[in-house]
C-alpha cells in the first residue's frame, strides 16, 4: 500500500526531527572564560555521519567516555573532521 503524498511528506519531516535532533547532540559547545575581562568564548564541533544508527552508536560511545575528537577523525565525513571535528571559535 502506498502512502498519499501528504503522508510521506509527514513521516520524512518526523524522521528529519529525528535526525536533527541527533545531529545536535553530537554537537558539542564550549565556553571559555579566560582570567582577563575579554568577552567569553565559545567553539563548537560536530562529527557528521551519513545514518541515524552511526549518530546513535557514537553518540553511546561519546557518552561512555571515547573521545570526541578521535571519534569525529575516524568517522566524520564532514572536512573538520580531520581537526577533530572543530568547527572554530
Amino acid at each position: 500500500v502506498k502512502s498519499s503524498t501528504s503522508e510521506g511528506k509527514k513521516i520524512w519531516a518526523s524522521k528529519m526531527r529525528v535526525w536533527q535532533g541527533l545531529v545536535l547532540v553530537l554537537v558539542t559547545l564550549a565556553v571559555f572564560f579566560g582570567a582577563s575581562e575579554a568577552a567569553p568564548r565559545a567553539s563548537a564541533s560536530h562529527i557528521l555521519v551519513k545514518t541515524e544508527k552511526e549518530a546513535a552508536d557514537l553518540k553511546e560511545r561519546i557518552a561512555n567516555g571515547e573521545d570526541f575528537a578521535d571519534l569525529a577523525k575516524e568517522h566524520s565525513t564532514c572536512p573538520s573532521g580531520r581537526k577533530g571535528g572543530s568547527l572554530g571559535q
